[in-house]
């Protein structure tokens, strides 16, 4: 009986686990164009812009060493654009996330060096699929 207490008093002693906080949720169309638009102010040639986005967001948390966590809704996409010379770079993979209508996070997917496949990773671990039908 007395184990039985004890056990009892442990459970209830537990910390209930802190429901994660994504922000909130925004229509796939709109987290496209924002970021479409982030990614275009850094380019020398914005109007030459390709997208790719192959994939739909989902909920996302993570925790870098050294580096606060970043939540919110996360996905892969790929973008090929013209340099300074007029050239086309070709095609690179990006992971963004996206909180409450902002860039939070916009990663080259090899300059991530935690995880080496980050979009194998949305998908296996958070469920990233593909993007919606009619997807811009």
């Amino acid at each position: 009986m007395l184990v039985m207490l004890l056990a009892a008093a442990a459970l209830a002693a537990a910390p209930m686990p802190v429901p994660v906080d994504y922000g909130a949720p925004v229509a796939y169309a709109e987290s496209v164009r924002i970021g479409e638009a982030f990614v275009r102010e850094d380019l020398a040639d914005p109007d030459s812009a390709k997208f790719k986005w192959p994939f739909s967001f989902v909920a996302f948390s993570e925790k870098v060493p050294m580096f606060k966590r970043t939540t919110g809704y996360a996905t892969c996409l790929t973008y090929n654009a013209k340099n300074a010379y007029g050239a086309y770079v070709g095609y690179r993979q990006y992971r963004i996330t996206i909180r409450n209508g902002k860039v939070i996070d916009f990663a080259k997917v090899s300059d991530l060096r935690f995880v080496p496949d980050i979009c194998k990773e949305l998908a296996d671990k958070f469920g990233m699929g593909a993007a919606p039908v009619g997807n811009p």
